[in-house]
């Protein structure tokens, strides 16, 4: 091969690579461990931060109590409870009046306390 041919091949190789910020943006991410020793640091960080809110929580339990639905996911939480019994109550009813089977209305209940069982624990999960 001569040098003209090794310039074009080159050439031709620069360009079928990934752009340059790309790259970078490839290689600030890091190896698989790299990462998975961050997420571990990440974790035990989180622990002790809720140990110790834990441990300032319980000194100041004297102090300060909660009302009942005192943080707003809490009350976040009960909206979505309600809303949820209100829009499948009426959905039921709906169903009843326009099917008038009792049985089939009992199915949808089912499912419909299946899908919010399958909510909660998602919220849980996530939490």
């Amino acid at each position: 091969m001569d040098v003209s041919t090794l310039k074009s091949q080159s050439s031709l190789l620069q360009s079928l690579t990934v752009n340059s910020e790309l790259n970078t943006l490839i290689e600030q991410q890091g190896s698989y461990e790299t990462m998975m020793t961050k997420i571990r640091q990440l974790k035990k960080n989180t622990a002790t931060l809720n140990r110790e809110f834990d441990e300032r929580f319980k000194q100041t339990e004297g102090l300060y109590k909660l009302p009942f639905f005192g943080t707003n996911q809490d009350i976040l939480l009960l909206g979505f409870y309600l809303s949820y019994l209100f829009l499948m109550t009426v959905m039921l009813v709906v169903y009843y009046k326009n099917t008038q089977s009792w049985q089939n209305t009992l199915y949808g209940a089912f499912g419909a306390v299946f899908a919010l069982m399958i909510i909660t624990g998602l919220l849980f999960r996530l939490a």
